[in-house]
């Protein structure tokens, strides 16, 4: 390797060694039980919501099963320190030593505290830097877990002077050269405020904290308020396998390209709870209707009906307000909620496995998930988007019939991300537009997207042939994506009923009688399934396919028009087919 590094240039002078049953010397490891701070303050009160998935929690206990572990966090602020603290000691994980720029003095047992006294008036606390002379590359090679914040958290001071802090991760790379043991670093969220992440503004809060970066009061009072406040631990990180890859790399490169990665790593794992950043209603549509293919689409309209420029802009306007979601996370939450309430009284339990929302989730890390259920009641939507809020996962945006635009269940449902599609388009140039790149922006943003690929419900219980329409619009917006290191990720999703609500409805239109209008009367109408019960639902999530599978190395953009068509009927069918993969046989395919 060429390139100067700092860690091994220092040397390795003697200091003292860390004892990991006792508070360490530099007071920063984690306790294996909190002082009286802790309890004066109300911690126990306001943390009583906090919780790690068992997901979470198995990732860490097989990193540690196979090495050091070092838990990796963002910006440094002792809420996040003391979260993460108490979810380890709630699941039995493994303890840091250490951590860069935490004194954990003042949550001590009173007797620690008394000995930290002692140790500091005695002049027993090192004087050198940990993390640039040697001595944490030490512990984390020697097999002692440790926690690292990759940066600090901002303050005031930050408007005065850029403050300078040593990076840890030189430490992390020199740990891994003087082991033979696979050092496995694990990104670490706390996500204390569920809804998306919005838009940065100029100007910040310092003492709640930016907008993306909460401070420890915003924080700490979202952790008490909300309710699902949690530590998520995302993939864990062989270091030995980075250095490996990048062997022939200088050490400052390599430096630069695992902080990216880990911040790249710790942005994925938020947005896998809270969705992609989110926008204003007013910007996206902006790009939309400010984009190529809109401005193409006047341009042949002038040239079509003679119609002036302006009136035609209008007219894409009200079509696109027709179409757009307007996503308001406290009404989704209201509604998801309410849904959960709702399924309790109906249902005697939704079996989903965890291996199951693992797919969805490891679909948000790698890009754009498109969710494909099988379609066979009104309620699979309201189902998949409460079970996914309740399980933390990001919420989807839904391709809805426009006959669900009526008010005020069409003002609820765009609340809560659905966006509205005609049943045809036939003779009608202006909407298959404006939806299409509406679509395409959603999936640009790497917004999770839901549709039916079946078109409508099945009456039946049979899956219906695929309907490509709203499918080749993604795989046109996945074709434009840039990015090579992101896909999209077609999930087919099984929903299964032991008995459906709309069966004795879909009896009914089985024997000739015509489908009843969605209308508030019909919403009316349905508060009556609240009086009986359907006994359990299956959701099931299939292997997903990916986008790039489709394309098959073809370039999408300039292929035949019936070339297009077979590859999407072909891939149509292959979802399809691994939603009955995962078909669980119950009394719906004989109920009806």
């Amino acid at each position: 390797m060429t390139g100067r590094d700092p860690i091994a240039e220092a040397g390795r002078p003697a200091f003292p060694a860390v004892d990991a049953t006792h508070p360490d010397a530099f007071r920063s490891g984690m306790l294996p039980a909190f002082g009286p701070t802790w309890y004066t303050l109300g911690m126990p009160l306001l943390f009583r919501r906090l919780k790690m998935e068992e997901h979470s929690a198995a990732r860490i206990r097989d990193a540690a099963a196979k090495g050091p572990v070092v838990y990796v966090l963002h910006h440094r602020t002792v809420v996040d320190w003391l979260a993460l603290n108490r979810v380890l000691l709630d699941h039995q994980l493994p303890l840091p030593v250490f951590t860069n720029g935490i004194d954990a003095s003042f949550w001590m047992p009173l007797p620690d505290q008394w000995t930290a006294l002692r140790r500091r008036m005695r002049g027993e606390t090192p004087a050198f830097d940990p993390l640039t002379n040697g001595w944490l590359a030490d512990c984390i090679a020697s097999g002692r877990p440790t926690c690292l914040f990759l940066a600090p958290a901002p303050d005031l001071r930050d408007l005065v002077v850029k403050r300078e802090e040593p990076d840890p991760v030189p430490a992390l790379l020199e740990a891994q050269r003087r082991t033979d043991r696979p050092i496995h670093v694990v990104p670490i969220v706390v996500i204390s405020n569920r809804s998306p992440e919005p838009a940065r503004r100029e100007v910040g809060q310092f003492l709640m904290g930016l907008e993306n970066i909460p401070g420890g009061l915003g924080k700490l009072l979202d952790i008490a308020v909300q309710p699902h406040s949690l530590v998520q631990a995302g993939e864990p990180i062989a270091l030995a396998e980075y250095l490996e890859r990048y062997k022939a790399e200088s050490p400052a490169r390599q430096r630069k390209v695992l902080k990216l990665a880990l911040l790249r790593w710790l942005y994925q794992e938020s947005r896998v709870v809270r969705g992609p950043r989110s926008r204003p209603y007013d910007q996206v549509r902006r790009q939309v209707l400010q984009s190529r293919p809109i401005a193409e689409l006047v341009d042949r309209e002038v040239a079509t009906t003679g119609k002036p420029p302006e009136k035609i802009r209008r007219d894409i306007e009200r079509t696109y307000q027709k179409i757009a979601a307007s996503f308001y996370f406290p009404m989704a939450r209201l509604f998801g909620n309410l849904c959960l309430l709702i399924w309790n009284r109906i249902y005697s339990g939704i079996d989903v496995r965890a291996e199951d929302l693992d797919r969805i989730r490891e679909a948000l890390r790698k890009g754009t998930p498109i969710l494909v259920p099988s379609h066979r009641s009104h309620l699979d939507y309201l189902l998949i988007s409460s079970l996914l809020y309740d399980r933390d996962v990001a919420i989807p945006h839904i391709v809805a019939g426009d006959n669900l635009s009526f008010w005020p269940l069409g003002w609820i449902f765009r609340s809560c991300g659905a966006f509205f599609i005609k049943r045809s388009f036939s003779g009608d140039r202006i909407f298959p537009v404006v939806f299409g790149r509406y679509l395409a922006e959603l999936v640009r943003m790497e917004v999770p997207v839901e549709f039916f690929i079946e078109g409508g419900r099945s009456r039946t219980g049979k899956l219906l042939p695929p309907k490509l329409g709203v499918f080749g619009m993604v795989l046109d917006a996945a074709a434009a994506m840039s990015r090579p290191d992101r896909d999209v990720s077609f999930l087919p999703i099984y929903v299964g009923y032991e008995q459906i609500a709309e069966e004795r409805a879909y009896a009914r239109e089985l024997s000739g009688a015509r489908k009843e209008k969605e209308s508030v009367q019909q919403v009316a109408k349905a508060a009556g399934v609240l009086r009986n019960r359907y006994g359990k639902v299956y959701l099931r999530v299939g292997e997903p396919l990916t986008a790039r599978e489709i394309f098959s190395g073809e370039d999408w953009g300039r292929i035949s028009k019936d070339r297009r068509h077979e590859l999407l009927l072909a891939a149509g069918e292959r979802i399809l087919h691994r939603d009955r993969k995962s078909t669980r046989l119950n009394s719906i395919h004989s109920s009806v």
